[in-house]
């Protein structure tokens, strides 16, 4: 735990003595707080830079041990990520986490893929906190929104949660990332829809989830390829073009 200093008193800083001074009592003040709540000093978070993360605002980023950060992910301010009761993060290379995104996992896992977008437009929250719980997310997917994804998930790569839903214990398919030209090749998308005329949705497409509880009511986006696997002939016209919206 950091001392609180007084402004002025000398303090020995790599060697040489010096005072110290406001900002001497603000990061231990902020070092203090991180510490009760298992949280890394400012200091270790400025230093993933040494290991190839780009942190923009190592005071506003709030990372914990037992998280494993690839080289290539950047870290936006206002993100947390946090393991506790024997959890682990892993994220892996090229990962972009946007402001107002929160990881936990307390007493699970949390894993996610490489070139995965995160929190864009209002954050996102990632909380997988039940014993031995798993929350798989692919490469090149996108939540965003300010959504969630909690208890047992599993994101296939490309796939694409989006606008404030809830997931529990659901299985989006993989496919192409949201920047595949043709969107019956993209994975599956669950997206938040405020009327009937908005989304969508059919009821055959429910098949692509696997005991999944989501609120409120989402559009699911199944490949052509996948929705023939499932006896639905074609993409609707109108269902073709909300993938393109995406």
């Amino acid at each position: 735990m950091s001392p609180l200093w007084e402004i002025g008193e000398t303090l020995l800083t790599e060697g040489a003595r010096r005072p110290a001074t406001l900002s001497d009592l603000l990061v231990a003040a902020a070092n203090r707080a991180r510490g009760c709540a298992g949280f890394l000093p400012v200091e270790a978070v400025a230093a993933l830079a040494d290991d190839g993360i780009l942190v923009l605002d190592p005071f506003s980023t709030l990372v914990s041990q037992g998280v494993t950060l690839a080289a290539g992910v950047t870290l936006w301010p206002g993100t947390i990520i946090q393991a506790t009761e024997g959890g682990e993060v892993t994220v892996d290379s090229g990962t972009r986490l946007f402001p107002g995104t929160r990881i936990v996992a307390a007493g699970a896992r949390v894993t996610i893929g490489a070139d995965t977008e995160i929190g864009e437009e209002g954050g996102f929250t990632i909380k997988a906190d039940h014993l031995d719980g798993l929350i798989e997310i692919g490469s090149r997917v996108r939540l965003l929104g300010a959504g969630s994804l909690a208890l047992d998930n599993h994101i296939g790569d490309g796939a694409q949660v989006l606008g404030a839903i809830r997931m529990q214990n659901c299985r989006l398919q993989a496919g192409g990332s949201h920047r595949d030209p043709d969107p019956d090749r993209r994975g599956a998308s669950s997206r938040a829809a405020v009327s009937p005329a908005a989304s969508p949705y059919r009821p055959e497409w429910s098949s692509r989830l696997s005991a999944c509880s989501t609120k409120p009511l989402c559009a699911l986006s199944p490949s052509f390829t996948q929705n023939r696997r499932a006896g639905i002939s074609r993409s609707p016209p109108r269902y073709r073009s909300f993938l393109r919206s995406t």
